[in-house]
């Protein structure tokens, strides 16, 4: 009797999948590498190159994604609006030292150019809400950006209006400024600076020397309107100038307090941690 043989192949047992056999192959390959690296440590460099070593992931360096391809030319915009406000205000001021009626009319025309930033950041932010969805520290930065270009185009009113008292001045008989008036926008100034400076370094140390130095800023403005008011008594012939002196002084002050909304801001984004009416709230 003649038997018949199969058509199927033979499978070869050294290349067929075997659970068992696998599963061993696997636990020997593992300890064959933990032997190698066990012998590279105890003889030298040389054996290291039988195992190549695990590449290794920088977490701090997250890779780029859309939102920071956007969210960066948005910082941009905002800090290129910050010289704008902070040159408008400087200008401002100049008008008032020097009672040139020609720098007001400047002043009024730089405001328009942060208006139009305004506008264009407005958009940008919208455009980045809706369509990257950001989160987290993102969301965060994004919403401080919008705040911030707020204040910023605040402070770009509140020159134009130093320069409507500048311009006032100057069609009335010069009087002494007072030196507390100097001191008042060097302060203001400064807070307003550094601020700025606090954002474009994401540096929530520094803000919170923004928020510090605005109690001085507030006991300048005061003592600045007493001393005008006392003048107005004394001299009732420089009322017009002392008005205006007495508005210039709560302009400056407003700066302060716009430099304190943007160090918060800035505190916010950077840390999650919001400061806005701590005083009151007992929240700091």
């Amino acid at each position: 009797m003649t038997m018949r043989r199969s058509g199927r192949k033979r499978e070869n047992p050294a290349t067929c999948w075997n659970p068992v056999r696998n599963s061993m192959l696997r636990t020997n390959s593992r300890r064959f590498a933990s032997f190698t690296r066990v012998w590279a440590g105890r003889f030298g460099p040389h054996t290291a190159l039988l195992v190549p070593p695990s590449p290794q992931r920088n977490m701090s360096q997250r890779p780029d994604t859309k939102v920071d391809r956007d969210i960066g030319p948005l910082r941009e915009t905002v800090l290129r609006m910050a010289r704008l406000s902070e040159a408008i205000l400087d200008k401002s001021l100049q008008a008032i030292w020097e009672r040139d009626p020609a720098l007001s009319l400047e002043v009024k025309a730089d405001d328009i150019a942060i208006d139009r930033l305004d506008v264009e950041i407005d958009h940008t932010v919208l455009r980045i809400l809706a369509l990257d969805a950001p989160v987290a520290s993102d969301l965060r930065l994004v919403v401080a950006v919008k705040s911030i270009a707020t204040d910023l185009e605040r402070v770009g009113d509140i020159a134009r209006n130093i320069a409507g008292c500048a311009r006032r001045l100057s069609e009335v008989p010069e009087i002494g400024l007072p030196p507390e008036l100097h001191s008042l926008a060097d302060d203001s100034r400064a807070a307003l600076r550094n601020a700025v400076q606090s954002f474009a370094d994401l540096d929530p140390d520094a803000a919170r020397n923004v928020l510090e130095a605005d109690d001085k800023i507030d006991e300048k403005e005061d003592e600045l309107i007493r001393s005008s008011i006392n003048r107005l008594e004394d001299e009732p012939d420089e009322t017009r100038q002392q008005i205006d002196l007495i508005f210039v002084a709560q302009h400056l002050e407003r700066i302060g307090d716009h430099a304190t909304n943007i160090a918060e801001e800035v505190v916010l984004a950077a840390e999650a941690t919001n400061l806005k009416h701590s005083g009151k709230l007992g929240t700091q």
